[in-house]
């Protein structure tokens, strides 16, 4: 169950949005959204959505039930949003999709708290406009396919064979690209290692097994990072979770598994790191760089670049400000749009973000907590 809940936190490597270089008119400008949820004086736990400048009116929602926002994308002019609602009495949880203000039931079941739908990672397929939400629930892996008007929806089972676990989702034009880790480990031998089947449009592209040898009994469990695909080559960091060494791992068909160790300045990248059963922790891929969310102490956080072209890849940092205001910091998810990096996290129980290092407080409603769980520019 360890391993489940280790493997399940994966980095999705988002690709930034590139700002047009002609100035925007009125109708095309584009807009940061804030997407999370907030926790009330009565305990209420609320959709929210913020901007740069204030504070949104959200979706309709019911009021016996707490919101777990995920993810928000804009088609036809129409923000598509997700997340999960927990009704309270009886006690059941779905995983749910607005398209304006229509909402839309994605679950087959309904389950209770403890068993929970998880929403793992997500793709927007840049040339077809369609979404994909790599979900689970009970043992079961699956992912939805939201058509680009946001009006279809269709659920596709994920063979991960005995032990695997989807950990990463990928839609590029017509390819479907899925990611699963599967860890072989035994009492009775001294070297455990880790599977990673690549499924392309559901059939098995390739498989890459990655030996770890270690001292009786002590099982190094490769857990698997930020992940990108690019001309049907995987490109993956990856940690040992037992002796903490970090990897840069690059898979080919019919090639060689490159294994090389990375250094992280004596920063703790966030992987696996989750929110309310969301996957938050994750990081941007673009032009050979890693942009990795990473913690020293309460108060010393940075967003690692990793840049993994040399043969001995190099890392260097932007410094995340931490002002004496909180006493607690956490980074988890990193986003790049155009020149701008933005990460999301906490400070102290509030939901913030950091751009280009500069700390941002968008809750100003005094709420209990708050938390963010997504941050699109469109």
């Amino acid at each position: 169950m360890r391993y489940f809940f280790l493997l399940c936190a994966l980095f999705v490597a988002l690709t930034g949005c590139k700002k047009d270089k002609e100035p925007l008119n009125e109708q095309e400008a584009k807009e940061l959204q804030v997407l999370g949820w907030a926790q009330t004086g009565d305990n209420n736990i609320l959709p929210a959505l913020w901007t740069e400048q204030r504070q949104l009116n959200f979706l309709p929602i019911r009021n016996d039930a707490h919101y777990k926002m995920n993810f928000v994308h804009k088609v036809d002019g129409e923000h598509i949003y997700f997340g999960l609602e927990d009704v309270h009495s009886p006690a059941s949880s779905k995983a749910i999709m607005w398209k304006g203000t229509a909402k839309t039931i994605l679950s087959e079941k309904t389950l209770n708290l403890a068993q929970q739908e998880r929403i793992n990672s997500w793709s927007v397929n840049p040339i077809t406009n369609d979404i994909y939400i790599l979900a689970a629930d009970l043992g079961n892996f699956y992912y939805y396919t939201i058509s680009n008007d946001g009006n279809s929806v269709a659920r596709t089972a994920i063979n991960v064979g005995a032990h695997g676990i989807p950990v990463y989702i990928q839609a590029i034009g017509p390819d479907i690209h899925l990611l699963t880790v599967t860890q072989v480990y035994s009492d009775q031998v001294t070297e455990g290692k880790t599977i990673i089947r690549h499924l392309k449009n559901d059939v098995l592209y390739a498989t890459y097994e990655i030996a770890l040898n270690e001292e009786e009994y002590l099982w190094n469990n490769l857990q698997i990072g930020s992940a990108y695909i690019e001309n049907n080559q995987c490109h993956l960091l990856a940690v040992a979770d037992q002796s903490l060494e970090y990897f840069y791992l690059q898979l080919s068909k019919n090639a060689p598994v490159v294994q090389r160790p990375f250094q992280t300045e004596g920063y703790t990248p966030a992987f696996g790191a989750e929110t309310g059963s969301i996957s938050s922790a994750q990081g941007v891929f673009e032009n050979g760089r890693f942009y990795v969310a990473a913690k020293k102490d309460a108060r010393d956080l940075a967003c690692l670049v990793i840049d993994v072209k040399p043969a001995t890849p190099t890392t260097s940092k932007v410094v995340l400000e931490a002002p004496a205001g909180h006493t607690t910091y956490t980074a988890t998810r990193t986003y790049k749009y155009g020149e701008d990096l933005y990460l999301s996290g906490v400070a102290n129980d509030f939901g913030v973000y950091w751009k280009n290092g500069k700390l941002v407080v968008p809750d100003k409603n005094g709420l209990n907590m708050s938390r963010i769980a997504h941050i699109s520019f469109q």
